[in-house]
């Protein structure tokens, strides 16, 4: 027996189909409604972020659909389509303190200066960037870190330590570069080896 996999777990290039041309996509029936209903939870989330009003939302719109399947739902969208989301909240961000810094310079030019509001407008300010922190970033503890980035070549990952890398002679780097691109494949072990070397 074959588990299919998950909607998330689908590659990119079925998803784009189905949402180019739903009537013709190579997804199975049961991921097609399920990305509709996601897509859906997506566009919800653009307007409104709160979780439990989309899953009643989508559940009116998609009768049937319990309340469990709704909360997966909206969450699929939240982790699927998440660009729209961060780019509100930084205008959303940019907004606020425009209007805070807009506040305290007109309360500044009252006669006299209203000094209640512009302390509240920087309680306000300081609520919204966060206090600042007590103690600097321990450089040392940065060192103690292992960085790896992971490459995927024809579905194999083939993890590189980022200190290796950087210490590497800029030869080698484009030899590790050049042997991916051009043969599409790299072991583990010439990795190693080239790390190595």
């Amino acid at each position: 027996m074959t588990t299919q996999k998950k909607l998330e777990d689908q590659e990119y290039h079925l998803i784009k189909a189905h949402m180019l041309d739903p009537d013709n996509s190579p997804l199975p029936v049961a991921q097609q409604r399920q990305l509709d209903r996601v897509k859906v939870a997506s566009d919800l989330l653009d307007k409104s972020p709160r979780l439990k009003h989309t899953a009643e939302i989508l559940r009116h719109k998609f009768p049937g659909l319990s309340i469990a399947q709704a909360y997966r739902d909206v969450t699929i969208a939240r982790r699927l389509f998440t660009s729209n989301t961060v780019q509100e909240y930084d205008f959303w961000i940019s907004w606020v303190l425009n209007d805070i810094t807009k506040t305290i310079e007109s309360c500044r030019s009252c006669n006299p200066p209203d000094n209640a509001t512009i302390t509240k407008c920087h309680a306000n300010l300081i609520k919204l960037l966060g206090e600042k922190p007590a103690d600097n970033i321990d450089a040392k503890l940065i060192e103690k870190n292992t960085f790896v980035i992971p490459i995927m070549v024809n579905n194999v990952m083939v993890n590189i330590d980022l200190k290796k890398l950087t210490k590497l002679d800029p030869s080698v780097r484009q030899e590790i570069t050049r042997a991916i691109l051009e043969t599409g494949e790299i072991t583990d072990v010439e990795a190693e080896d080239i790390m190595n070397s």
